[in-house]
């Protein structure tokens, strides 16, 4: 329990994190968000992208063939994968640029106590 507070303590406190922490921080929740919407952006793609799937089958000793739409799996699997690529991406050049804005302000800032 005492390991615990300890390690909450300084997470609560304002003033207390460093810069490479909380950058770090801030981009492992936003990997975790953008998997979650490439998740959704794929489970979108696979509800709403039909192909024509055709079906065979015999009546009467004849063998018919019809078409029924089908969702579209490889391709929602394809674009979630590619949707998270390209969002870890972007937003590793936003937390970079992050990273060099608030070290700048905290090199060049004396906190007066």
């Amino acid at each position: 329990m005492s390991q615990t507070k300890e390690l909450i303590r300084p997470f609560l406190k304002l003033g207390q994190s460093k810069v490479e922490e909380l950058v770090d921080w801030f981009f492992k929740v936003g990997i975790v968000i953008a998997f979650i919407k490439s998740l959704a952006v794929g489970y979108l793609i696979y509800n709403t992208s039909t192909y024509d799937k055709t079906i065979s089958y015999f009546q009467n000793g004849v063998k018919y063939f019809t078409s029924s739409p089908a969702p579209n799996l490889p391709l929602a699997i394809i674009s979630a994968i590619i949707l998270f690529l390209v969002a870890v991406v972007l937003w590793k050049f936003i937390c970079e640029f992050l990273f060099i804005v608030l070290k700048y302000f905290q090199s060049n800032t004396k906190i007066s106590e």
